[in-house]
Protein backbone atom coordinates (compact mmCIF):
# COMPACT_ATOMS: atom_id res chain seq x y z
CA UNK A 1 0.00 0.00 0.00
CA UNK A 2 1.42 3.36 -1.05
CA UNK A 3 1.09 5.90 1.75
CA UNK A 4 1.37 9.56 0.76
CA UNK A 5 2.87 10.50 4.15
CA UNK A 6 6.30 11.48 2.82
CA UNK A 7 4.83 13.89 0.25
CA UNK A 8 2.63 15.49 2.91
CA UNK A 9 5.62 16.02 5.18
CA UNK A 10 7.67 17.43 2.28
CA UNK A 11 4.85 19.92 1.67
CA UNK A 12 5.33 21.29 5.18
CA UNK A 13 2.68 19.53 7.23
CA UNK A 14 2.91 17.54 10.43
CA UNK A 15 0.72 14.43 10.47
CA UNK A 16 -1.34 14.17 13.65
CA UNK A 17 -3.28 11.08 12.56
CA UNK A 18 -3.71 9.02 9.41
CA UNK A 19 -5.83 6.04 8.46
CA UNK A 20 -6.85 4.21 5.30
CA UNK A 21 -10.56 4.66 4.52
CA UNK A 22 -10.83 2.86 1.16
CA UNK A 23 -13.32 0.29 2.50
CA UNK A 24 -15.57 3.10 3.75
CA UNK A 25 -15.35 4.82 0.37
CA UNK A 26 -16.40 1.61 -1.41
CA UNK A 27 -19.38 1.21 0.96
CA UNK A 28 -20.41 4.83 0.33
CA UNK A 29 -20.14 4.34 -3.44
CA UNK A 30 -22.30 1.21 -3.16
CA UNK A 31 -24.96 2.89 -1.02
CA UNK A 32 -25.24 5.87 -3.37
CA UNK A 33 -24.91 4.00 -6.69
CA UNK A 34 -28.59 3.84 -7.71
CA UNK A 35 -29.16 7.52 -6.93
CA UNK A 36 -26.11 8.63 -8.89
CA UNK A 37 -27.00 6.49 -11.90
CA UNK A 38 -30.57 7.82 -11.96
CA UNK A 39 -29.36 11.40 -11.67
CA UNK A 40 -26.74 10.98 -14.40
CA UNK A 41 -29.22 9.28 -16.74
CA UNK A 42 -31.79 12.03 -16.22
CA UNK A 43 -29.44 15.02 -16.61
CA UNK A 44 -26.51 14.05 -18.82
CA UNK A 45 -26.59 13.70 -22.62
CA UNK A 46 -26.26 10.05 -23.64
CA UNK A 47 -22.87 10.60 -25.28
CA UNK A 48 -21.38 11.62 -21.89
CA UNK A 49 -22.96 8.92 -19.66
CA UNK A 50 -19.86 6.75 -19.42
CA UNK A 51 -17.62 9.74 -18.64
CA UNK A 52 -19.92 10.94 -15.86
CA UNK A 53 -20.28 7.42 -14.47
CA UNK A 54 -16.50 7.16 -14.30
CA UNK A 55 -16.23 10.52 -12.56
CA UNK A 56 -18.94 9.53 -10.06
CA UNK A 57 -17.39 6.11 -9.40
CA UNK A 58 -20.51 4.09 -10.22
CA UNK A 59 -20.26 0.29 -10.05
CA UNK A 60 -18.45 -1.10 -13.05
CA UNK A 61 -16.42 2.05 -13.66
CA UNK A 62 -12.65 1.92 -13.59
CA UNK A 63 -12.57 4.18 -10.56
CA UNK A 64 -15.01 1.99 -8.61
CA UNK A 65 -13.17 -1.19 -9.59
CA UNK A 66 -9.82 0.30 -8.54
CA UNK A 67 -11.15 1.11 -5.08
CA UNK A 68 -13.04 -2.18 -4.70
CA UNK A 69 -10.00 -4.28 -5.69
CA UNK A 70 -7.59 -2.32 -3.49
CA UNK A 71 -5.52 -1.07 -6.43
CA UNK A 72 -6.37 2.51 -5.44
CA UNK A 73 -6.27 3.69 -1.85
CA UNK A 74 -8.05 6.50 -0.04
CA UNK A 75 -6.62 8.03 3.14
CA UNK A 76 -7.82 10.38 5.84
CA UNK A 77 -5.30 12.71 7.42
CA UNK A 78 -5.42 15.11 10.34
CA UNK A 79 -2.70 17.67 9.59
CA UNK A 80 -1.07 20.69 11.14
CA UNK A 81 1.12 23.20 9.36
CA UNK A 82 4.67 23.34 10.66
Amino acid sequence: VHRPSSQIREDGFRIIAEKPIRENVVRALDVDDDRKIALIESKVPRIFLKMFGEFAGVRGSGRYDSFASGNMEYWSFHLRSK
